[in-house]
């Protein structure tokens, strides 16, 4: 377990080596981390129910895994969730649990091909995180959501706030992308990882205010 853990959090940044490790690991995935306790999925879902309304407008899962958070999400009443990510092997596994209404391969950090304005809300767990997807994803999220439309997801403390992450989520509001409103208390992401796992994640909440023209 700690194994998959160390490889994907040292492959700082480098795509195709996470893509190939995601692709290996996704059989054991919800089994590994169901073993560890991973709690980011519940906590985010929680939120989610209170900032995104219900219902069949399009939501986007960024960085959807295995499903996951779909899979706690659609039975709530989340009709029309849209994942990307940039595994296939994950994408497999997510198609398996017949929550999304749309699945596609995408890299955060690059440009997504959704319009602008497309999304009603968007999600995104355990991703924006060491070695993972960069600071720069966040400005295609603010692209692709509506006016109006919520961000809700887990980021990793230890990014915070001076690093590159707090710095972007400072530089959107500045610019009038979004407007932070409210951050969930923090928590151990895995809590039965080892103690080189044990980062703190906490969930964020922004409302996108600028329209995806003005941003891309």
């Amino acid at each position: 377990m700690s194994g998959w853990l160390d490889e994907v959090y040292s492959a700082e940044g480098d795509t195709t080596r996470l893509k190939e490790l995601y692709d290996e690991w996704a059989g054991a995935y919800d089994e590994h981390l169901t073993r560890i306790g991973y709690l980011s999925p519940s906590v985010l879902a929680a939120m989610v129910g209170q900032e995104i309304p219900r219902g069949d407008e399009a939501v986007l899962d960024a960085g959807v895994g295995t499903g996951l958070l779909g899979a706690m999400l659609h039975p709530a009443g989340y009709a029309n969730l849209v994942g990307i990510d940039l595994s296939e092997g994950m994408l497999a596994m997510a198609e398996a649990r017949n929550t999304y209404r749309e699945l596609r391969r995408m890299t955060l950090g690059e440009r997504l091909d959704f319009p602008d304005d497309h999304f009603a809300g968007a999600v995104s767990c355990g991703v924006f995180t060491g070695g993972h997807a960069p600071a720069e994803g966040f400005e295609e999220i603010v692209r692709v959501v509506r006016p109006g439309g919520h961000f809700v997801a887990t980021i990793t403390d230890e990014h915070l706030p001076g690093g590159s992450f707090g710095e972007k989520m400072a530089s959107l509001e500045h610019r009038g992308g979004w407007r932070h409103v409210r951050t969930s208390e923090r928590f151990v992401a895995l809590p039965g990882a080892d103690e080189d796992f044990a980062h703190l994640s906490q969930v964020y909440v922004f409302e996108i205010t600028a329209s995806g023209a003005a941003n891309g």
